[in-house]
């Protein structure tokens, strides 16, 4: 019983990504982008794991990397989707489309890759715990489904994505001011400044290094803000973090997850074209 509330516990972590809510993680990766998905789910999932005296590896390390692959499906999702979006000449809706059978199917790919790698982890006993009712947040959930809305609906008239996020963010932060559950400067420390300043440099040093004609070694070695944010969380609540660990599952994930990718948008091409 606790294994198969171990598995149950990783495949919601999945889940979760994948619907980010914008479906919280593709909930939360599709909707409110690899950075945020890592943000809000990574502390949830410790905190969770803690409260069933599960393992937390498998669910951690289910953050860092369903955020990345599991960002496919929109063009909000991460970066890398608004540069392909831009070039395509797609619709937002047609991207969505496009890309879901091969955002399923990465999904699909990690989970199964997990529940193998994480074999042991899984495997530790577990216990159910009573759920606590809870008020779903009505507010944030309607603020995030009209931000999502809004890139849907400003796209074709030009809007820029990020004054949509902009305006979805203020929303969201209006009410928290207003009652004063959260105060300006609590509100700022929360942005992580430091960490905004650090993300910059790195961005400069990085244009700058290629700027230099060394782009292509830049690609080969710069990691995703996600995976970053991910490292920070996990330093912040120190948890282990093998280095050889996470390039072992990464060596596992990615290769499969790419090539089970190419081949549902490939199929997803030629069945659009019949």
């Amino acid at each position: 019983m606790g294994t198969i509330i171990a598995f149950a516990l990783l495949a919601g972590v999945i889940g979760f990504a994948i619907v980010r809510p914008r479906g919280l993680p593709e909930a939360a990766a599709a909707v409110l982008s690899l950075d945020a998905t890592v943000v809000l789910l990574t502390p949830v999932v410790f905190a969770t794991a803690e409260r069933i005296g599960a393992r937390p590896r498998p669910y951690a390390y289910a953050c860092a990397h369903l955020a990345n692959s599991a960002s496919l499906l929109l063009p909000v999702s991460n970066l890398t989707n608004l540069l392909a979006f831009s070039a395509s000449g797609l619709s937002f809706g047609r991207f969505a489309v496009l890309m879901a059978a091969p955002w399923l199917a990465v999904v699909l790919v990690e989970l199964a890759v997990f529940r193998r790698f994480f074999r042991a982890d899984l495997a530790t006993p577990a216990h159910a715990v009573v759920p606590v009712p809870v008020a779903p947040p009505r507010f944030a959930l309607i603020a995030l489904g009209l931000t999502l809305a809004g890139f849907a609906i400003g796209q074709p008239l030009g809007v820029n994505p990020a004054l949509t996020a902009l305006a979805g963010a203020l929303v969201l932060a209006a009410p928290l001011l207003r009652r004063r559950t959260v105060g300006p400067i609590a509100l700022v420390r929360e942005i992580n400044p430091a960490f905004c300043v650090f993300v910059f440099g790195l961005g400069v040093v990085v244009l700058g290094v290629r700027g230099h004609g060394l782009g292509r070694v830049v690609d080969a070695l710069a990691g995703s803000l996600a995976t970053l944010l991910w490292r920070q969380i996990v330093d912040d609540r120190d948890a282990p973090r093998p280095t050889g660990e996470f390039l072992r599952l990464g060596a596992l994930t990615v290769p499969l997850t790419l090539a089970a990718a190419v081949a549902a948008l490939w199929v997803g091409l030629r069945v659009s074209a019949l």
